[in-house]
């Protein structure tokens, strides 16, 4: 991780999407620590922009995380 140390990551009571792809900067084994790490954090699919079925799934999904968490504004 190169953010946040594990004891915040550990912490972190706000729910986030983890989207772990093939790259140094987003690596599946970074983001499966992370993911193991937060109690509120919810992983897409490996590679998720490997195929069309599976990037609109993971896009869907992502919408539906966000819409379910959106606030009325004040």
């Amino acid at each position: 991780m190169y953010g946040v140390s594990r004891d915040f990551a550990r912490a972190c009571q706000t729910p986030m999407m983890v989207m772990s792809d093939d790259t140094p900067s987003h690596s599946y084994k970074a983001a499966m620590y992370l993911v193991a790490l937060a109690p509120k954090a919810e992983v897409t699919a490996y590679l998720w922009k490997e195929s069309e079925g599976i990037f609109a799934r993971t896009i869907s999904r992502v919408r539906d995380f966000l819409l379910s968490r959106q606030t009325e504004p004040a």
